[in-house]
């Protein structure tokens, strides 16, 4: 099981309550027509995360862009995702729709694979989230930030998380790691929040490891649009710990 992983903002002088709006009463109906419609070549699993609040990187990098929203969408494999993307639902129903709610220049897009690091998969229908998305210094290698990831996490406050999960990516992007944690409410999403740039961004920085603005966290609200099927790779969880 893949993910694929959409943030981004809204349209140009399009309102936020617009916005979320259209995002959850007119476009995630026509997706879960596609998934009647095309339940071979469409999504297994579908989640709206609406941003509420965040803390965005310095700089005129991809991720000091304030964001309005992630969303969420999982396919058994790149290949169905991709497929995904050419039926005819697609491209005459929901590829004309995201305009009119998506400033399309700012959008990044993930494919990822997730890993359960603490909590119980069920915890994942708590309504909300934090992400950090993390870009890594150039040359920077992958087991030496992950190494250093492990001992701030295992020695920071994120304990008040419900869930956390860690998405690796599939392709070269702008976001090359993501840590999403589930809260029972916004309190403790500040929380974690200030935690996470304290315990967890600052000792990467310092160690050279995330490139100049290399971190976007984001508080948001999660509406789960279609259950579907979630699978983790829970194989390493207890030495991510």
């Amino acid at each position: 099981m893949m993910k694929l992983v959409i943030t981004g903002r809204r349209r140009p002088g399009q309102s936020l309550r617009a916005h979320r709006r259209h995002m959850k009463d007119v476009h995630a109906p026509i997706v879960l027509e596609n998934i009647a419609v095309e339940p071979d070549r469409a999504p297994h699993r579908y989640v709206q995360n609406h941003v509420f609040d965040g803390q965005f990187a310095d700089g005129a990098g991809p991720l000091s862009v304030a964001r309005d929203f992630v969303t969420e969408v999982w396919f058994p494999n790149p290949e169905t995702a991709r497929a995904a993307r050419e039926t005819p639902f697609y491209l005459e129903r929901l590829r004309g729709d995201e305009a009119n709610m998506v400033d399309e220049a700012s959008v990044i897009g993930t494919p990822v694979v997730e890993q359960l690091v603490r909590g119980s998969p069920a915890i994942s229908t708590c309504p909300i989230k934090v992400f950090a998305f993390l870009s890594l210094t150039a040359g920077a290698a992958s087991p030496e930030f992950e190494t250093a990831w492990k001992q701030a996490v295992r020695t920071s406050a994120l304990g008040g998380a419900l869930q956390h999960v860690v998405s690796r990516p599939l392709a070269t992007t702008p976001i090359q790691w993501i840590d999403a944690f589930w809260l029972p409410d916004e309190d403790a999403a500040q929380d974690l929040e200030e935690a996470y740039r304290a315990e967890v961004i600052a000792p990467l920085e310092a160690a050279g490891l995330l490139a100049p603005g290399g971190a976007n966290l984001l508080l948001a609200r999660q509406y789960v649009i279609h259950a579907g099927d979630r699978q983790f790779d829970i194989s390493h969880s207890e030495e991510m710990q």
